[in-house]
C-alpha cells in the first residue's frame, strides 16, 4: 500500500483503537523537527496505522480517485494542508 501522509506538528491523535508502539515516542519527538520520515518494517506490524495515527492529512494512493489528484500536482497538495 503507498500512503502519503502530511505531518502534524502536534503530538499524535490516538483513537480508542490504536495501539502505540515503541516507535511512536520516537516519531513524537522527531515531528517537529523533521519535514518527512519513512516508516519501513516487515508487512503487518503497522507502519500505515502508525503513519495515519501521526498525519494531519492522508491521501491513499492505492485509491483509484486518489492517485491521479496527488499526481497531477503533488506539490500544490502539500502546500495546502
Amino acid at each position: 500500500m503507498l500512503l502519503l501522509v502530511a505531518f502534524a506538528t502536534c503530538v499524535a491523535r490516538v483513537s480508542s483503537t490504536y495501539l502505540r508502539r515503541v516507535v511512536d515516542n520516537e516519531l513524537d519527538a522527531l515531528l517537529p523537527e523533521l519535514p518527512a520520515i519513512a516508516i519501513d518494517g516487515p508487512k503487518g506490524v503497522g507502519k500505515t496505522a502508525t503513519a495515519a495515527n501521526h498525519a494531519r492529512t492522508v491521501y491513499r494512493l492505492d485509491s483509484p480517485d486518489t492517485l491521479p489528484l496527488v499526481t497531477a500536482d503533488a506539490q500544490a497538495r502539500l502546500r495546502r494542508r
